[in-house]
């Protein structure tokens, strides 16, 4: 669920291709090394989500402008508007708490990689 989060906040793992053409030039890399590699990375940018972990996926992308936001960047979602949310789609008490566990740790994720890009 983590990763759901730094992928969104655009921390695939992969980094830059245009910064690893960068990199591998720096070291001498043959150009048809480097195409081969970037768009290698170009092509991984893609993220599955597990079925179970759907519904908690598309909450946190509908509250994808609902953050709150301190002297020093984001500090978390606005949690008053996901519970208004998960109201409006029907969701009972039970899987609204599992559903904020789930946001919680998506969120973490996109907390990390949004500091690391600071």
């Amino acid at each position: 669920m983590i990763e759901i989060g730094r992928f969104w906040a655009g921390d695939d793992g992969g980094g830059d291709p245009d910064a690893l053409a960068d990199e591998l030039a720096e070291f001498g890399a043959p150009d048809s090394i480097r195409a081969q590699l970037v768009e290698r990375q170009r092509q991984q940018r893609e993220f599955g989500v597990l079925p179970e972990n759907w519904d908690a996926c598309q909450l946190f992308q509908r509250l994808a402008t609902q953050w709150r936001v301190g002297m020093a960047g984001p500090v978390g979602l606005d949690y008053n508007t996901a519970f208004g949310l998960m109201d409006r789609r029907g969701y009972d008490y039970p899987r609204q708490d599992e559903l904020l566990d789930q946001l919680r740790l998506i969120e973490r994720g996109a907390l990390q990689a949004m500091q690391r890009k600071n």
